[in-house]
Order: C-alpha cells, then structure tokens, then sequence
C-alpha cells in the first residue's frame, strides 16, 4: 500500500473514528489491520511505515496506531510551519533579515523585533545548541539582566603566572548555559513575531530598492536590510584591505573525573605553569615558543570543564598540538578522566581589517571584527551592542518609509557600530593582540603580571572593551609600561615603532 493512502487512510479514520468504527472490538481491530496488510508493497519507505503500525508483532494495537497519528500529525504541522515561512517571505518585503542564529544574531533579532521590526532569521541549524562554552564576568550580565542564564556562577578568580606569582581576582565569573541562553533569546524573537527559517544562504541579489537573500533551498526572502551575523566566516561582509588576523585556539573537554585540585568556589583564568612541559628537550622549547594556559571551570568534586588555549598566533596551533598538551597536564596533576561528555575545538580570528563600511550588507559580531582583539571576549559585548545597532537601523528604516535604505545609510549605520572612539579602542588592543602573538612564555608571564597587579578597576575596563577615552589608554599604556621588566619595555617601544606607529598613537592621544 502506498505510503500516501495509508496516511490519508489513517487521518481519516482518526483515533475517535477509528475507535468508533474499528477498535470497538478486537474484531474490529484486526479488520483494520486486514485492510492494511492486505495491500502489500516492496517500497522500503511504505514498508517501513507499514512496521510501525504493528509495535506488537503481528497484532494492530491501539497504541501503535495513535503513536502513528501523532508523530504524523506533528511532523506535518513542523512541515507546513516551515512552508509557511517560505510563502510569507516571497510574498512579503521585511525590514531586516538577519543571517546567523548565533549569540550576536538571535540578540539583534530580539532587538530589532522588540522595535516592531519585521525580522526574518535565517540559519541551517536552528534548533541545535551553540557549539562553544562562554565564559562571561558576572557584572556584565547583571546589567544586561541576563544572569538567569549563567550557571554556574564562582565568587572568585584565579590566575597563577608562573609558580611564585598568582593572584585572586575579585570579581565573580559565570559559565554561559548555552541552551537556556538560545531558548531564552528564540522565545523573545518568537513571541515578537520573527519568522525563521532553517536553510543557508547562498547568495544575496541587489534588486532595487531591495535585496533578496536565496537560500540553497531556492527560497528567497525580500529585505531592505541585510545583517551578516554568521560569525568568523564572513560569508558576506567584504574587507577594504587583505584580512589577516590573529587565532585565539583552544581545546576543551567538559568531563568527569575522580577528583581535582580546582577550588570549587574559584574559577581558574589562566595557569600558565608549565611544569608537566619539562620532560624532554623538545618539550620545553614547545612550551617557550608557544605559549598556552589552561582554563578550568569546576562544576563539582567530579565535573570540571577543561581547556587548553592558545591566546594568540599567527598562524594558529592546532586542535591536536593543544589536545595534546591538556592530557600532559592532567596526567602532571593526576587527574584521572572517568566520562568525556563533551570536546570542544574553539578557534577565533583576533584583530585583522576593519569591515569596508561602504557595502550594502551590515556585519554584526565576529563578522564585524568585534571579538576583543587581545583577548577574544564577545559575547557580553554583542548583548550590549544589540539594542544601540538595533535603534539606529530602525531610525534609518524610518527615514526611508516603506523603500530601501539609500546608498548612504549603511555607511550611518556602520558608523554607529564602528564609531571614530571605537575604532580607536579597538586599534589599541589590536596592538595588544599582536604584541603578544609575538612573544614568548617567559615575556608573556611578565606582562601579564603586571597586567593583573594594575588596579582592578582598569585591567577589568580592558578586558571589557571599556577603556572608552584616550587619556585611559595612555595612563592604562604607562602603568603597564612601568611595571614590566626593562627587557620588555624594549620589545614593546621596538614593536610600537616598528608596527604601531601613527594608528598606536592616535589611539592615546586623539
């Protein structure tokens, strides 16, 4: 029998009728199940399905059957749904479509959405979690009211540079729940009306006054705005000059142990020991050359969250070079691993060129160049960017009615996100980032020293894109100066002539 006649058999018959009519009595139950079996087939599909309607064996039961008319039901209604979003974006123009259903996109969707926008979110993977662990100040989500979503959350920091110098840091530091975070940021969206649609974009067409995003599934969706949101692959968003960054890598394993030296009520930064790197020659040059830290979430006695990192690189470390330096580790502290629950392979690009602010297609997040340059922090940065872009594409939309934005305002809009103060702080800290490409572990340790023994206040304003006016850069470049080793101060005026030069400047003093 023909996959479509059962189906259609079956949602005639639905389970009250079908009670009604056949179920009443087992002799009516095996009728049915006669009127099935009568109509044989050799197609697997309808064979397949055929199968599930008989759980017990050779009996129809009525189990089986309104399983059947409800998984049916539901994938029907999932596929209409679907269809549905397709209809509506070709017969209608939306404000925005926004491609990419990461922290950056789903924020800026919620954003837009809370305006009374028109949002379409297009991403192939909607329903799954976030691949990476976030890792956020507990302050900043307070602000943000966001700090539902963070569990667990440790009172305090750790960092240890080396075996004589560690510090605790006061300021509590929260792990990001990915699923409560999406689910919270996709109810918002949902309830404002955003349509999403689960497909990839494949390219997006000018047609005047708008623009049509295409999907690999030929659907297209009208706009008046388009915001590449996908992240560090910049599928859209086009750069004026050849794009080189830096790569923040790590390797991170979420698992369950025997035991572990982590206090629990601390949340470990950065340990940049590197005892377990001393057994052979080899090793130790690895170890000088390339330095790596170790970041440490202890969830309890037995779950911990383990990281191995590479700060900074050009080129980038790989996943197994890493892999292999965090198991050195573990067995140095004699960590015995009982359950892997998870791996994760995190690699960021840090720093490189500004976005060319003349195209048409806005960049949102790390297709925006907005990852900290020196530190590879975004996601508490993109929360509280989301509502600011969000007002000035709505102040745009509205200068235009209901037509397409002039050649003009992505430029007003880019600006916003890339103001003249931004753009400074950020050439500041891409200078940072690449001076600490450069050297090796024992400079390294030495900087970060004298980062951390700063007064808290300003070593946190850097790590939270915060240092907003010169005059804090320059006296922030100064003590920093002051504190480290004369070898170091002279690599950092050697870098600072050689590649900091009039951007460096205009940082502190502009």
């Amino acid at each position: 029998m023909a996959f479509l006649e059962i189906n259609c058999k079956l949602q005639t018959y639905r389970w009250q009728n079908l009670h009604k009519r056949y179920i009443v009595s087992s002799v009516g139950l095996r009728a049915f199940g006669s009127l099935i079996r009568q109509r044989r087939t050799s197609c697997p599909r309808c064979s397949f399905f055929r199968d599930r309607l008989y759980m017990d064996g050779d009996s129809l039961s009525k189990k089986s059957i309104k399983n059947f008319i409800n998984t049916e039901e539901q994938e029907e209604t999932k596929v209409n749904t679907k269809q549905s979003f397709l209809q509506r974006s070709v017969d209608k123009v939306v404000d925005v479509v926004v491609i990419g259903c990461g922290p950056a996109g789903l924020a800026l969707a919620r954003s837009l959405s809370e305006r009374k926008l028109q949002v379409v979110c297009i991403d192939p993977h909607i329903d799954k979690p976030w691949k990476n662990n976030y890792g956020v100040w507990l302050d900043r989500m307070e602000s943000l009211q966001l700090a539902d979503c963070l569990s667990p959350v440790w009172s305090n920091t750790r960092v240890h540079i080396d075996n004589n110098r560690t510090r605790l840091l006061p300021f509590a530091y929260g792990k990001v729940d990915r699923n409560r975070m999406k689910q919270k940021l996709l109810n918002v969206c949902k309830e404002s009306g955003v349509v999403f649609f689960e497909d990839s974009v494949a390219n997006i067409i000018q047609e005047p006054p708008y623009y049509s995003c295409i999907t690999s599934q030929q659907g297209k969706f009208t706009c008046r705005l388009v915001v590449d949101a996908t992240g560090h692959f910049n599928t859209f968003v086009k750069f004026d000059t050849p794009h080189d960054p830096g790569f923040q890598v790590a390797y991170g394993i979420d698992v369950e142990v025997s035991g572990h030296p982590f206090p629990i009520d601390e949340m470990l930064l950065m340990d940049f020991r590197d005892s377990h790197m001393q057994d052979s020659l080899e090793d130790k040059t690895q170890s000088f050359m390339f330095p790596t830290f170790l970041y440490a979430m202890p969830m309890s006695g037995t779950r911990v969250f383990l990281e191995e990192t590479s700060l900074i690189s050009k080129p980038p470390l790989s996943f197994e070079h890493l892999k292999q330096r965090l198991f050195k580790r573990l067995r140095f502290l004699r960590i015995e691993i009982k359950h892997i629950f998870e791996e994760e392979f995190c690699m960021i690009p840090m720093g490189g060129s500004m976005p060319s602010f003349s195209q048409n297609v806005l960049g949102f997040g790390g297709s925006a160049g907005m990852v900290h340059p020196a530190t590879g922090y975004m996601f508490s940065r993109v929360m509280e960017m989301a509502p600011i872009l969000a007002k000035s594409i709505e102040n745009s939309l509205l200068l235009f009615d209901d037509k397409a934005l002039s050649k003009n305002t992505p430029l007003s809009i880019w600006n916003e996100l890339w103001s003249h103060e931004r753009t400074l702080q950020r050439n500041f800290y891409q200078f940072g980032g690449e001076y600490l490409s450069k050297i090796a572990l024992g400079d390294m340790c030495d900087f970060f020293w004298a980062f951390f023994m700063l007064p808290d206040k300003e070593w946190k304003e850097f790590l939270d894109f915060d240092l907003t006016s010169s005059r804090k850069r320059l006296l922030f470049g100064l003590r920093i100066f002051s504190r480290t080793s004369p070898a170091l101060r002279l690599s950092l005026i050697k870098e600072a002539i050689l590649n900091g030069r009039l951007k460096l400047l205009k940082s502190v003093v502009l």
